[in-house]
């Protein structure tokens, strides 16, 4: 029982890491270092930090010894073993990694509606 619980646990902490790894990276490479969005060491940086971060969350992987990021990937994996293991990563496994997951995409476009309906009332208020 405690091997499942640090499974879970270990799924649910590398899916937020993933999530926002990216998004640090972004912010690292713009704001800290400094550069824009489009110069071209700028994306040498940012896409050698993504590379960088794979291989620390398939070490991570490792060490938690069979802790994922990624839903289909522990889907995978449940469809070839055991119908106890598959009734366990669907029910628990797979609803913890995309918790994280949906709670930034609904975060994003609640950003987006609420820039679009402010630009869209400014629009409005210069046109008449």
């Amino acid at each position: 029982m405690a091997g499942i619980i640090e499974l879970l646990i270990s799924d649910m902490t590398m899916s937020f890491m993933w999530v926002w790894s990216s998004v640090l990276i972004k912010i690292f490479v713009h704001d800290v270092l400094g550069y824009h969005h489009y110069d071209l060491h700028a994306e040498i940086i940012r896409y050698s930090l993504s590379i960088m971060n794979m291989f620390l969350f398939a070490y991570l992987a490792k060490v938690t010894k069979g802790g994922a990021y990624n839903p289909l990937t522990v889907l995978s994996s449940a469809i070839s073993g055991s119908f106890g293991k598959f009734l366990f990563t669907i029910g628990s496994r797979i609803p913890l990694q995309a918790n994280h997951r949906c709670s930034k995409l609904v975060d994003h476009h609640v950003e987006t509606c609420m820039a679009f309906l402010t630009l869209n009332s400014t629009m409005t208020m210069t046109v008449h």
